[in-house]
Parts: structure tokens; sequence; C-alpha cells
């Protein structure tokens, strides 16, 4: 339901409701973005024993740097009739869901600490889309 609203949100400032083509930049920047959240859907409700783990990572790190991708990525997918507080809260919105939904996964925790690390991450991975996506060496095709 919640992608759904971003999907349909998303539009707004799109080429496509301003009557302009879309690009194959416009179509790749939103199949990423589909791309990162449906990774971080697999990876969060897998079984505990099944899931990846980075070597030499600790798990409130594994969050950290996976949100902060999906921040940067949702960030530079996006049009920027987005705010970035708005997009913050969708980052954390869905770490949230996946956070509880491991309530429900055979050896999986849900935890406060974790959701926290996601949350750091996805404020930085946004500040750091919104700079990138700000930034005068950013094709304007990039900066819808």
């Amino acid at each position: 339901l919640a992608l759904a609203a971003l999907a349909r949100r998303s539009l707004v400032g799109s080429p496509l409701l301003q009557g302009k083509p879309v690009t194959w930049i416009d179509r790749g920047r939103h199949v990423a973005a589909l791309c990162c959240y449906l990774v971080m859907a697999v990876l969060s409700s897998v079984p505990g024993e099944l899931r990846p783990h980075v070597p030499g990572f600790s798990d409130k790190l594994e969050h950290f740097a996976a949100f902060l991708v999906l921040g940067a990525v949702t960030v530079l997918s996006s049009s920027q009739a987005f705010s970035g507080r708005r997009l913050f809260a969708i980052v954390v919105a869905y770490a949230a869901v996946l956070e509880v939904g491991q309530y429900f996964i055979p050896g999986r925790v849900a935890s406060l600490l974790d959701l926290a690390a996601s949350s750091a991450g996805a404020l930085v991975g946004v500040t750091l889309g919104l700079s990138v996506r700000r930034s005068p060496a950013m094709s304007p095709a990039l900066r819808r």
C-alpha cells in the first residue's frame, strides 16, 4: 500500500503528467529504485540462517549502509516536487515496516536499535542524494 502511494505520488512533477516524453533516464532511475526496494524486502524477509552477512560489518552497520544507499537512490529517482523531509519519511517508514515484519519471520528479531541504524543511514543517504541532485555538475535530465 505504501509503495503504491509512493509510485502514484512519484508521478507528481514527472514527465508523464507534464506531457513530456519519458526518457530512458527516467525509466532507468525508477527501475533502479524499485530494484533497491525489492532487494531490501527480500533480504529482510528471509529466515535468519539464510540471510547473507557482510564480513567485518556489524548488524547495525549493515542496516546503516543499506539504508544509506536506499535513501540516496530514493532521492535520485524522485522528482524535485518531493522535499527531503518527505523522502526521508518514506524511507524510514519503509524501514519500520520491514522491521515490524521481522517479528513474523523465523530466526529474525525486530529491534528498535536496527530501526535507529536504518534511520541514521536513511538520513545520510537522503542528504547525500539531495547534495548530488542540487550539484551544478548534475545533468539537468537527472534533476527532474
